[in-house]
């Protein structure tokens, strides 16, 4: 439904009332002409950049961790570098900082959130002190824990188990994650645990050995790894039975798996259905940038060695840097953790050069729907027009630094209902680009082949070196 036009709504804006009327008019008349020349949907959208630079007493913000589709995000701050004293925090875009607290008659020293659902309830760690009369190798334990509100439930650890550490939290409140046996030297110890309320406990699906469950859907499906005769098999568990992912030269670790069932991991893949991908890349091969999380719309989103945070959609890959409305120039994107289904994206960043502290950031994006509330409409042109002529990043449709035509154009070409993206159109772009990049390499090689040795070359090659004149 359109929201009336008053006249409150156009009121002290920086154009006159009649100039923006006249600029309505010929939107509108625009708008009539070209309503059948939709711009297409595969530009990838613009974002505004919220720096995490750290909160009160803890300046040092290390790692994003989760984000819900409320857009409140959780991780991990630091009192300074080197110190093992951090705490876990909440936020939200134009919120300020929460901590997220523990009771100060509980001794411990250090706390991280790793991931959070749409309720708010955050799981992660809190390192624990047992007392100073005990070894190191007892008197500290990491049991696992979730926050409900600011109520902290560590969770149970059953016999022969000394820690925990979850990876990810669904709706439901399962985590899964990692626990680590007792009696057992090193990373063998790793076994893969589920939890759903009282004590943790191994996922009977898996095969005996080392293991780590990695992510959980609200379906209960389960992506991991575990070690089988000394290699590891990359796994999903769906409604308890275990199958391997398969189907990609590169497949690895399996970072994130989303609502409609598909899976993201190391290397750049996308496995579902049976089926695998590898998504497209901008940067050399080897430079390290996986995807780490996937919305339930196909959205993409990861970062790695070239210290560039990415985003995957509509079947390309893009340097989110690029996308950055208000993107200042000695900051840096190191990588994108988590996006959730309103396409918001949070990650870790830093300083150039670089001071040594690790940041985080929060992307917001901008769209045609500026008023988000799911539709473009005449709220959304008035917003517009009223940002006409300025720089306002909030509604810099096209990254150009100036509010103008082209940004109009936008709006009146996205006019109506916002599409839903559907996961399953999201497979079959990035699969069609694959199979376009496919069939570019092999014309190339087909190309450098027929062009034959370049003898020239060869012969500059070999030729003995003259003499050289005395």
């Amino acid at each position: 439904m359109q929201r009336p036009c008053t006249s409150s709504r156009i009121k002290d804006r920086s154009y006159p009332r009649h100039s923006r009327t006249r600029l309505a008019l010929r939107a509108a008349a625009s708008g009539v002409l070209m309503w059948n020349v939709q711009i297409a949907h595969s530009e990838p959208p613009r974002y505004v950049l919220t720096r995490i630079d750290g909160i009160p007493g803890m300046p040092q913000v290390v790692n994003m961790g989760g984000l819900n589709n409320a857009g409140v995000a959780t991780g991990e701050a630091w009192l300074s570098p080197g110190l093992p004293a951090g705490g876990t925090f909440r936020i939200a875009p134009g919120a300020p900082i929460e901590l997220v607290p523990i009771d100060p008659s509980i001794p411990h020293f250090y706390s991280r959130g790793v991931d959070i659902n749409d309720s708010g309830v955050v799981t992660g760690d809190v390192i624990f002190d047992a007392g100073a009369d005990l070894p190191t190798q007892e008197r500290y334990f990491a049991p696992g824990v979730i926050w409900i509100g600011n109520t902290l439930i560590p969770f149970g650890l059953p016999d022969g188990v000394n820690d925990a550490v979850p990876r990810a939290i669904n709706n439901n409140n399962v985590v899964v994650g990692d626990m680590f046996l007792s009696g057992i030297a090193g990373l063998e110890a790793i076994r893969a645990f589920i939890w759903d309320g009282g004590t943790i406990r191994g996922i009977s699906a898996i095969p005996d050995g080392r293991s780590s469950a990695r992510d959980i859907n609200d379906s209960g499906d389960i992506v991991g790894v575990v070690q089988i005769d000394g290699h590891p098999k990359f796994f999903i568990i769906i409604d308890g039975e275990i199958k391997y992912l398969t189907g990609c030269d590169n497949i690895a670790d399996p970072f994130a798996i989303n609502n409609a069932g598909q899976v993201v991991g190391f290397f750049g893949y996308l496995w579902w259905n049976d089926e695998c991908v590898q998504l497209p890349q901008i940067y050399p091969p080897g430079s390290g940038e996986s995807p780490k999380d996937i919305n339930d719309f196909g959205v993409i989103v990861g970062g790695g060695n070239s210290a560039t945070a990415a985003l995957w959609i509509d079947g390309e890959m893009y340097d989110l840097a690029t996308l950055v409305n208000n993107m200042p120039d000695n900051y840096r994107l190191h990588s994108a953790t988590s996006i959730n289904n309103a396409g918001q994206i949070v990650g870790r960043a830093y300083l150039v050069p670089s001071n040594g502290l690790d940041r985080g950031f929060f992307l917001d994006p901008v769209t045609p729907d500026l008023t988000k509330d799911g539709v473009v409409d005449s709220a959304d042109l008035l917003r517009l027009l009223s940002a006409y002529g300025s720089d306002d990043p909030h509604t810099d449709l096209d990254g150009s630094g100036v509010i103008d035509g082209r940004d109009l154009l936008r709006v009146l070409n996205d006019w109506g209902p916002v599409p839903v993206r559907d996961p399953r159109e999201a497979f079959e772009m990035f699969k069609r680009t694959a199979e376009r990049q496919a069939a570019e390499r092999q014309a190339a090689e087909r190309t450098e082949a027929a062009r034959g040795p370049d003898l020239d070359a060869i012969d500059r090659a070999t030729r003995p070196f003259a003499p050289r004149d005395r």
